[in-house]
């Protein structure tokens, strides 16, 4: 979406693709708001006016994670860590810009663009979502996939295993249960999936019986569900070439087939998402003069 650069179709543009009083170049700045479009469905960034009011001098990404906002958008709080109990300018940077008033040309404000999305119930409608929001389950399910298989190795033999001891049971439950834990180790988790289920049973001198729960193929029973969970996340992307990403489809393309296809997804896809931010950077272009 951002990759070519930018491109000036008229008026010298020289200064504000410099962006001189900031760390990065407005190049470098136009790639991390469409990292942040796709990602989270919005874009924004951090003006600062000169001294004289009359242009904008600087223009700095804002990443859109750290970004909060009253309910009527008129005010934006941004911290470092949101996740702390005490937000202050010392230990979170902590601060607020308020939104674009071009009546009020002092100081810094927010120029903040998110997608438009339909309002669920329970929501207000003030935080945007991604353009991939109907496929989020299945990224959940991909990620929970990859942690049973990674797990299941991690694991070695307790793929869902039960073992019985034939010698009578623990005097005690304190006992028992100190022994189980000698075996099966932290509680049942995600990252303990195919645990071990340890019994006990009255009858004596005998060794203790294993029992596998799952069977061996569990692996062979996820095979459907990844392939039903890629289409779904390919879909929810509104992926319409998987070998452009990576995916090797059924059969094969040639060089031809897949140029065409490149085209018909930058068509679908990136020219509507490149003009979002077009439209962005050209107010940014017209608030710096």
């Amino acid at each position: 979406i951002a990759g070519g650069g930018l491109e000036t179709v008229s008026g010298d543009l020289t200064a504000f693709l410099a962006n001189p009083f900031s760390d990065f170049d407005m190049n470098e700045i136009a790639q991390r708001m469409a990292f942040d479009f796709e990602v989270f469905g919005a874009m924004a960034v951090v003006g600062t006016w000169n001294r004289e009011g009359t242009k904008v001098a600087r223009w700095e990404h804002m990443d859109i994670d750290l970004i909060r906002m009253t309910e009527d958008e008129r005010l934006y709080y941004v911290s470092d860590d949101w996740s702390a109990l005490q937000q202050t300018p010392e230990t979170t940077n902590y601060r607020s810009y308020p939104a674009l008033d071009e009546n009020n040309r002092t100081g810094s404000f927010m120029l903040y663009y998110k997608e438009p999305s339909k309002q669920a119930k329970g929501e207000k409608g003030i935080y945007p979502k991604p353009p991939y929001y109907g496929g989020i389950t299945a990224i959940q399910t991909d990620v929970d996939i990859s942690k049973f298989h990674m797990y299941e190795l991690q694991n070695g033999f307790k793929s869902g295993t039960m073992i019985t001891f034939m010698d009578g049971f623990p005097e005690t439950q304190e006992e028992a249960e100190s022994f189980k834990n000698q075996i099966k180790g932290p509680a049942s988790n995600i990252e303990n999936s195919g645990d071990i289920i340890i019994t006990f049973a009255p009858s004596a001198d005998q060794a203790p019986r294993v029992e596998n729960l799952t069977g061996n193929d569990l692996d062979k029973r996820y095979d459907a569900l990844e392939s039903s969970v890629q289409q779904n996340i390919l879909v929810a992307h509104s992926v319409v070439a998987p070998s452009l990403f990576g995916v090797a489809p059924e059969g094969s393309f040639n060089a031809a087939e897949s140029a065409d296809l490149f085209e018909i997804f930058k068509t679908t896809y990136v020219d509507t998402r490149q003009k979002r931010l077009e439209w962005v950077l050209n107010e940014m272009v017209r608030l710096s003069g």
